[in-house]
């Protein structure tokens, strides 16, 4: 498939091109504005870009069911400089880990298609670590640059 980067100055006038026909595809995170574009049926999910389906979008199939082992999932985390006390990482993360649990924190996190997701320091570490080495190989491979 060939595709052309389109860059727009932000989600909304995005939305309103794909809603207008003047962009055929995108790839964006699953934000409130794309989220109430897909609840009115202006747009239509074609894939997640996740490697298993997700039961916040029900019925809407991983790109990896057609791209096999495709995965570009968008994560967010907290960081802390490296000369933080590891007490004090593990109370922030016992107290971020409290607020995600909650549920208005999760139904907040599901109205827009995303999942709050407590975990550890060592798990998240190990996620950026291998986020970073899966990105830095497919850039080394395919000679990917910015322009």
């Amino acid at each position: 498939m060939k595709m052309v980067h389109v860059p727009y100055r932000g989600e909304a006038p995005l939305v309103q091109a794909l809603r207008a026909g003047q962009v055929q595809a995108l790839f964006t995170p699953p934000s409130p504005l794309m989220m109430d574009a897909v609840r009115a049926r202006q747009v239509r999910l074609l894939g997640v870009a996740s490697a298993r389906p997700t039961a916040m979008l029900p019925g809407v199939k991983p790109i990896a069911d057609t791209v096999r082992g495709f995965s570009a999932e968008v994560w967010f985390g907290l960081f802390v400089p490296s000369s933080t006390p590891v007490a004090h990482i593990a109370r922030l993360n016992e107290a971020l880990d409290k607020v995600l649990a909650l549920p208005d924190i999760q139904a907040k996190f599901a109205s827009v298609g995303a999942l709050a997701s407590p975990s550890t320091p060592a798990a998240f570490q190990e996620i950026t670590r291998a986020e970073s080495a899966r990105w830095a190989n497919l850039i080394r491979t395919t000679g990917l640059k910015v322009e």
